[in-house]
């Protein structure tokens, strides 16, 4: 597996160097990768569908159009267009595994950056193993913005809460906790809330650093007193929600195939 991988990698370069007349860098790939249709049997705890990357590893349970936005970092699967019903209702276990020259490499990088890295080992292996092509394109549609109310913001600082070393929003219904977290993944947790009606959420706020937040709220499922996701966003943290339009980025499968056998 992890020679066939290479092969395709070391493929796209040359083509790459070929139409561009230089050296192109080689796409980086996984160092071994097991791909195969769930097994319902199988439980994994924590987790019964999703993605779950790690520095030098990223195990998903999920289709193909989920893998494909994982990859690609789009928020919502209807970013995704698909041709055959399968892509999106099949469900494949897939396990791959960074080497250790490529670890070292990402070592110095920051977990963005790392991130950003795995999406494209995802790409090489996606093309790899299940045929995939793709086309990228932008289309205007109903977005929910992420703005900063007239009060401004009211974000605490990293390291205000605690240690910060990792990225992220820690969150289960009615609560989201962060030490260090940007507003993209403020979007990225949002967009998956029932407040946003499906829609994929927009950072408009132009606020390009770190945060540490502790947010509270009564979800819309809780018959409860207290403030509701939009009051809690412009009270706790100075930012509101509200409907627009705007262009994002979508994905069309052109041609795919379920994966080869491991």
């Amino acid at each position: 597996m992890r020679s066939k991988l290479s092969i395709f990698a070391a493929s796209l370069a040359f083509c790459l160097q070929a139409t561009f007349g230089q050296s192109a860098e080689v796409p980086p790939t996984f160092e071994v990768a097991t791909i195969k249709l769930n097994n319902p049997d199988m439980k994994v705890p924590g987790m019964t569908q999703g993605v779950a990357p790690s520095e030098r590893r990223v195990f998903a349970r999920d289709s193909l159009v989920s893998l494909v936005r994982w990859a690609y970092g789009l928020q919502k699967n209807e970013q995704v267009q698909a041709h055959e019903r399968w892509m999106a209702d099949e469900r494949f276990e897939l396990d791959a595994r960074v080497g250790e020259p490529t670890a070292s490499s990402m070592a110095s990088l920051s977990q963005e950056e790392r991130l950003a890295k795995l999406r494209l080992m995802m790409r090489t292996l996606l093309h790899e193993r299940f045929g995939l092509e793709v086309r990228q394109q932008e289309q205007e549609q109903r977005v929910i913005a992420l703005m900063v109310t007239k009060g401004g913001l009211k974000l605490k600082s990293p390291g205000e809460m605690g240690e910060h070393t990792l990225r992220g929003i820690w969150s289960s219904p009615g609560r989201a906790d962060a030490t260090n977290a940007t507003m993209k993944d403020l979007a990225d947790l949002l967009v998956n809330l029932p407040e946003a009606d499906g829609l994929p959420v927009v950072d408009r706020t132009g606020f390009q650093g770190e945060f540490a937040m502790s947010l509270r709220y009564v979800p819309v499922s809780v018959q409860s007193e207290g403030p509701t996701l939009f009051t809690a966003l412009e009270e706790q943290l100075g930012v509101k929600l509200v409907r627009a339009r705007d262009v994002v980025g979508t994905v069309v499968i052109d041609a795919a195939h379920r994966p080869s056998e491991n």
